[in-house]
C-alpha cells in the first residue's frame, strides 16, 4: 500500500499573528530613533546658536534664517518624497532621508561663513523631507485605528527625546570641544540611525501596495492637493511649529541674555521643555484613541489656545524671577506648544486614507514647515526692533489665529 506523501505543515495562524503583534513594537522603536534622525538637524542646531552666533559673527535675524534654512530645504522636498514614498515604498525613502541629513551636519563642521552654513542647512532640510512621510507612514501602515494616535505619539516622542538630549549635551560637549565636534557627532549619529532603519524595516503583509497606472497616481495626487481640511490642519501645525522652532531657536538666548540664566542651566531649561513635549505626544495620542472615540481636532485646538495663554506668561517675565518659575514655563510650554504632532500625522493621515498617507503627510507637512521658515527670523526682527518680550507676545496673537482657522477644518470619521 502506497504511504502518502509528507506535506509541510501550515504555519498555525495564531502563532503568526502573534509573531507580527511582537514585530510591530520593533517597528515602533525603529521608527523614533529614525524620527530622531531625521529631526536632528531642527533639533540639535538651535541649542549651538549662541556658540555658532558668535564664532560666525552673525546677527540674531541671521541666527533665525539659519533655523528657517532648514525648512527652506524641507519645503519642496516633502510633498514629491510622500508621493514617492506612496509608489514606490517606504525603506529606500526613509533610510535615504537620515543619511543626506548625516551628511550635510558633518559638513556643516567645516563652514567658514554664514552663506556656506545657510547651504548646508538647505541640505539638511532635504533629508529630514526626504525621510518623515516615510516614517510616519511606517506607523499608519503597522497599527490599527483604534492605536494609532498612541503609537504615533511614542513615535513623535523620537523629536523631543532627541531634541532634550542635543539640549543637554551638545552645548556641553561645544564648551570642551567646540561646536563643530558637537555638529560632527550629529552626522555621526544620522547615518547610523538610517543604516538601522534600513535592516529593520518590514512592509506589514496585510497592507495593500500600490499599483496601477501613472494616471491613477497622478489622480490620487489631486485628490489629497484639493483636500481643504488637510490644508487647514496644515495652516494651524505652521503656527505651532513655527512657535517651537522659535523656542528651539531664541529660549536659550532670552534666558542668558535677558533672564541672566547661565547658558548651561538655560539648556537644561530647554531639555525640560523637550522631556515634556516627549511626554505630551503619548499622553495626547492615548486620550484621542481611548477616551474621545478617535477625535484629532479638538486636541490639536486646545493646543493652540493653551499655547497662546503660556506665551503671554512667557512675554511678562523679568530678570529676577526664580528658576522654578522658569522651569514651570518650560513645562507648560512643551505640554501645549510640542505635544500635538502626533495628533497632527494621524489627522492627515487618517483624511487621505491608507494608499495616500506618505502623500497626506508631505503635504500636511509642507504647509507646517511656512511656520518653520517664516517666524523664527521674523521673530529675530521683532526682538531686534522692539524686545523679546513683544515677540513672545506676537507669537501668541499667531496662535490664538491659529485656533480660529482651524475651527473650519472638518474631521473624518474613524475607521477600523
Amino acid at each position: 500500500m502506497t504511504q502518502p506523501v509528507p506535506t509541510a505543515r501550515a504555519p498555525n495562524p495564531a502563532v503568526a499573528a502573534e509573531a507580527l503583534f511582537r514585530y510591530r513594537w520593533v517597528i515602533l522603536g525603529m521608527s523614533i530613533f529614525v524620527q530622531t534622525a531625521v529631526a536632528s538637524a531642527s533639533q540639535g542646531v538651535p541649542p549651538l546658536a549662541s556658540f555658532y552666533q558668535a564664532d560666525l559673527h552673525l546677527s540674531r535675524a541671521q541666527v533665525g534664517i539659519m533655523t528657517a534654512a532648514i525648512s527652506m530645504g524641507q519645503i519642496p522636498s516633502l510633498l514629491i518624497s510622500g508621493w514617492l514614498t506612496d509608489i514606490v515604498g517606504i525603506r529606500l525613502m526613509m533610510a535615504a532621508g537620515p543619511a543626506v541629513t548625516g551628511l550635510a551636519a558633518i559638513g556643516l563642521m567645516f563652514a567658514t561663513s554664514f552663506e556656506q552654513a545657510v547651504l548646508l542647512l538647505l541640505m539638511a532640510g532635504i533629508g529630514s523631507g526626504i525621510g518623515n512621510p516615510g516614517v510616519t507612514k511606517v506607523v499608519f501602515y503597522w497599527f490599527p485605528p483604534r492605536m494609532r494616535a498612541t503609537a504615533m505619539g511614542i513615535k513623535q516622542t523620537g523629536v523631543p527625546l532627541g531634541g532634550a538630549v542635543f539640549a543637554a549635551t551638545l552645548p556641553a560637549l561645544a564648551l570642551v570641544a567646540g561646536w563643530r565636534t558637537s555638529v560632527l557627532a550629529l552626522g555621526l549619529f544620522d547615518l547610523l540611525m538610517g543604516v538601522m532603519g534600513f535592516v529593520l524595516f518590514r512592509e506589514p503583509p496585510d497592507r495593500p501596495k500600490n499599483s496601477g497606472p501613472a494616471s491613477r497616481q497622478t489622480d490620487a495626487l489631486r485628490r489629497v492637493l484639493a483636500n481643504r481640511s488637510i490644508w487647514l490642519a496644515g495652516v494651524l501645525a505652521a503656527v505651532l511649529v513655527g512657535i517651537q522652532f522659535c523656542l528651539l531657536t531664541y529660549l536659550m538666548l532670552y534666558l542668558r541674555d535677558v533672564l541672566q540664566v547661565p547658558i548651561v542651566v538655560a539648556g537644561v531649561v530647554l531639555a525640560v521643555l523637550q522631556m515634556t513635549g516627549l511626554c505630551a505626544r503619548i499622553f495626547w495620542g492615548f486620550v484621542s484613541d481611548r477616551f474621545m472615540k478617535g477625535r484629532r481636532k479638538p486636541i490639536m485646538l486646545l493646543s493652540a489656545a493653551a499655547t497662546a495663554v503660556v506665551l503671554v506668561l512667557l512675554g511678562l517675565t523679568q530678570p529676577g524671577i526664580s528658576l522654578a518659575l522658569v522651569v514651570l514655563l518650560g513645562i507648560a510650554l512643551g505640554f501645549t506648544c510640542l505635544g500635538w504632532h502626533g495628533i497632527f500625522m494621524v489627522l492627515v493621515s487618517e483624511l487621505a486614507g491608507m494608499r495616500m498617507a506618505a502623500t497626506a503627510v508631505g503635504l500636511g507637512m509642507t504647509v507646517s514647515a511656512t511656520g518653520n521658515l517664516l517666524l523664527p527670523p521674523l521673530f529675530g526682527v521683532v526682538a531686534d526692533a522692539l524686545d523679546y518680550h513683544w515677540a513672545w507676545f506676537s507669537l501668541a496673537g499667531l496662535s490664538a489665529a491659529g485656533f480660529v482657522v482651524f475651527l473650519f477644518m472638518r474631521e473624518p470619521a474613524l475607521k477600523e
